[in-house]
């Protein structure tokens, strides 16, 4: 993996110091959201010299949470921390696939823009959305085929996802929903992939 200069700071300051009106606080413009479920990582392809490696990972695990802010009835913008891990699978190269035993721990942060087609006042509502950041992960890898390795490696790289999802309202102002994301973070090198997964996740939101 790589260490990438991306210059964010700016746009998550953005979508989380808009200055906010104690009566629109109030009238529920502003959210805390909780979110827990999968990542299904993709696999990543490599090379070892003229040799192609493929190196899978099982399904892992993300939590995160977010404030939000509507401004307007169908745009909020979002902060977001988050983390996931998830375990390698195995490795193939030259027709033989051998098991790896190491797991992969990546910290993030995002500034996001979601549109809801209904409103913030819908009970169902749909809404799609996209958001920037930056990654700290961390490889660890501790055998290969039974055999001890003991390696890690660690970097910062910037992110980028794309989610879709609905919120179901279930009153005060709390809704619960489900989203969809596409995750991509900045690690490849050298002719390796960088890491992608898919992000089922269940999700509560609380407005105040």
């Amino acid at each position: 993996m790589k260490f990438s200069r991306i210059l964010l700071a700016s746009t998550m300051l953005c979508a989380l110091s808009a200055p906010v009106a104690a009566a629109e606080i109030s009238n529920g413009n502003t959210y805390a959201k909780l979110s827990a479920g999968a990542i299904i990582p993709e696999d990543i392809d490599g090379s070892v010299g003229a040799t192609n490696v493929k190196l899978k990972f099982d399904t892992g695990w993300t939590v995160t949470g977010a404030l939000g802010y509507w401004v307007s009835d169908s745009v909020a913008l979002e902060g977001e921390l988050g983390y996931l891990s998830a375990d390698f699978k195995n490795a193939s190269a030259l027709g033989v696939t051998v098991p790896v035993d190491g797991d992969l721990n990546s910290a993030f942060a995002f500034a996001n823009a979601n549109y809801h087609f209904a409103g913030k006042s819908a009970g169902f509502d749909p809404y799609i959305g996209a958001g920037v950041g930056i990654a700290r992960s961390k490889v660890s890898i501790n055998s290969i085929n039974g055999t001890p390795v003991n390696g890690s490696d660690s970097s910062t790289d910037g992110a980028l996802q794309a989610s879709a999802g609905f919120n179901l309202a279930v009153g005060s102002g709390t809704t619960i929903g489900a989203q969809y994301r596409y995750l991509y973070l900045d690690t490849g090198e050298d002719g390796t992939d960088s890491f992608t997964g898919h992000n089922i996740t269940a999700n509560v939101t609380f407005a105040f």
